[in-house]
């Protein structure tokens, strides 16, 4: 008898291992770093506005509203959705089951942006960081 609870106490111990403790204000904290380093990689947004929003401790929006990164190609926003992916990934993982991720660049660099605003919107592929 003790054989088979020892079996089947295995996979379930295993899995407790693998649980994430996911926190909401671990989660507050890192939108603070996050915004800082975006702050320090990309010099124009250190007075646009930075959202960060994470759902369900899977989904990852990142909104930045910025007039100099909103009028760059889409080559150029596909490199920096890429960095910002690395970095999401990075400060986020351990507190989170990423799963999907995206930035949505907007021009309007101080209010909410409304319905009908123009928006650009890549996908940030975090599963290309996962070891």
């Amino acid at each position: 008898m003790k054989k088979y609870l020892v079996i089947l106490a295995l996979p379930a111990f295993m899995a407790i291992q693998s649980c994430k403790e996911t926190d909401s204000l671990v989660n507050d904290k890192t939108n603070l770093v996050m915004k800082d380093s975006l702050k320090k990689l990309y010099p124009s947004l250190q007075s646009s506005q930075i959202r960060i929003h994470v759902k369900e401790f899977r989904d990852v929006e990142v909104l930045l509203g910025d007039k100099e990164l909103y009028s760059e190609p889409d080559e150029k926003l596909q490199e920096v959705t890429r960095q910002i992916g690395e970095l999401t990934y990075h400060l986020y993982h351990e507190n989170n089951y990423l799963d999907e991720g995206k930035v949505i660049f907007i021009e309007n660099e101080r209010s909410a942006p409304g319905p009908e605003e123009p928006r650009r919107e890549f996908d940030m592929h975090l599963e290309t960081f996962k070891k």
